[in-house]
């Protein structure tokens, strides 16, 4: 469910809706093995694990719309592609000059451009967001750990993972420009 926009006549900027079809595959494989067993103590030591890769692809949008860039999520739904992050990319710094650079989108944001020929120091979150390419979700995620007890008594530890996850840290944003979120507590 996401908000869809419509007409600000209505009242509303946006409803929430579902917006269109997102396809999972993937597989879940498990395992679990008693390492130890008393049964007159009511003892074991169980060793498990489980792991999971998915892939997601958008299918559809309402109104057959082939892409919805989500820039307060700061995300992308584009037709066959996987929910993506949707932000300005950061180029780096200009040796000549040592003014930070980010690419300009091409004429449709939602296709990634990181053409090294188009950049501007002038920074501008909405004119310069763009599909990043990066998905959103962690391809493959999984977890481990131990079960065990000893008469009544259980202890359990589990551990988890994801690879191949990007994260998004935009705290500095908020904090180094406190003239332009005037709201935020910096």
């Amino acid at each position: 469910v996401l908000g869809v926009p419509v007409p600000f006549t209505s009242g509303f900027a946006s409803i929430n809706e579902n917006t269109g079809t997102l396809q999972n595959k993937g597989f879940n494989i498990g395992f679990e093995a008693d390492v130890w067993k008393d049964p007159e103590h009511q003892g074991y030591v169980t060793l498990f694990t489980n792991a999971e890769i998915t892939h997601n692809k958008v299918t559809a949008l309402f109104g057959g719309r082939q892409d919805f860039p989500q820039p307060n999520y700061l995300q992308a739904w584009v037709v066959g592609q996987p929910v993506t992050f949707y932000l300005p990319l950061f180029k780096g710094v200009n040796s000549q000059t040592g003014a930070p650079e980010w690419y300009l989108p091409g004429s449709n944001p939602s296709v990634l451009q990181k053409d090294p020929k188009q950049v501007t120091s002038d920074y501008d979150q909405t004119a310069l967001q763009q599909n990043s390419g990066v998905g959103q979700y962690a391809p493959f995620t999984g977890g481990f750990g131990l079960r065990a007890g000893y008469k009544g008594f259980t202890i359990e530890s589990l551990f988890n993972f994801a690879l191949g996850k990007h994260m998004l840290n935009n705290d500095a944003f908020y904090f180094e420009n406190a003239n332009v979120f005037a709201g935020y507590n910096a």
